[in-house]
Parts: structure tokens; C-alpha cells; sequence
């Protein structure tokens, strides 16, 4: 990550009906990074190249998966230029 970029994560809990506690489902990381290794992205300089998570991205994945963990089901992302958030964004969306 950049030393001017700024990634913040913002979340708010949020209880359902169906699980009053307000637990979710763990988060199934080793199938979702099974999943990155099987997307292609395509790169300014090399064309088609294999998905990798960057610095950032690896952050904002392990703020989901502790939040998630947490109870949290609602994310606030305020995303720096270039950080490869909405492509990591649209791969879990696609994910899930």
C-alpha cells in the first residue's frame, strides 16, 4: 500500500430474524483464495495475468473475515485509486 493511501473500514452490526444472535457463517477462506487462484485479470502492461490479492486487498479480506466473524454483515469501504478494491470486490461478489 501506498504511504498517502488510505484504507478505512467502517461496519455496523446488524441482528436477523433468522439468527438472533446475530452470528454468521464463517467465512470460507481457503475455498475463496482456491477461487482467486483460478481468475485471470487483465494488466495495463502484461495483458492476461493470474489474480494475486495485493497488500491491500489481503486487508480488507481479513477485515471481512473478522467481521463477519463478529456478527458484522454491513461494510464500509472508503477506497484509495489503484488499491485493486472493487476488482477484489466484484471477485468475492462473484464468490458468493
Amino acid at each position: 500500500m501506498n504511504s498517502g493511501a488510505l484504507l478505512r473500514i467502517g461496519a455496523t452490526r446488524r441482528r436477523s430474524a433468522a439468527t438472533p444472535s446475530g452470528a454468521v457463517a464463517p467465512f470460507p477462506r481457503a475455498r475463496f483464495m482456491a477461487f482467486l487462484a483460478k481468475l485471470k485479470v487483465q494488466s495495463k502492461d502484461a495483458g492476461l495475468i493470474p489474480f494475486r490479492l495485493l497488500g491491500s486487498q489481503r486487508y480488507l479480506l481479513d477485515e471481512i473475515e473478522s467481521g463477519l466473524a463478529a456478527g458484522i454483515t454491513t461494510f464500509y469501504v472508503l477506497k484509495m485509486r489503484q488499491g485493486g478494491i472493487s476488482t477484489m470486490l466484484l471477485a468475492l461478489d462473484m464468490f458468493w
